[in-house]
């Protein structure tokens, strides 16, 4: 089953509606360490801000299909590895 999430009364969300603002707040801030690779790739052009979170949208999905919480290094450059920028060029 999908993982779902409560953010206030009668709000519930599963991750292809999670908004970037959500995933903002502090209690969703992917941690520093997990996002460095990502933070590399963005300053050297080598990924566009859209895609920094694609890959970090497909990073917390990564982490809810291990059944963890928040996406550390491993999920993200797993999340990297899965990410085609090609499917989004058309």
């Amino acid at each position: 089953m999908p993982h779902v999430a409560v953010f206030g009364p009668d709000e519930l969300l599963h991750n292809a509606e999670v908004t970037k603002d959500v995933l903002r707040r502090p209690a969703f801030r992917t941690p520093s360490p997990a996002t460095e690779t990502l933070r590399r790739l963005l300053d050297a052009g080598q990924l566009s801000v859209q895609a920094y979170g694609r890959v970090l949208r497909l990073a917390w999905t990564v982490n809810d299909l291990r059944d963890a919480g928040l996406p550390d290094p491993d999920a993200v450059d797993t999340a990297i590895e899965l990410y085609n920028p090609r499917r989004h060029t058309n």
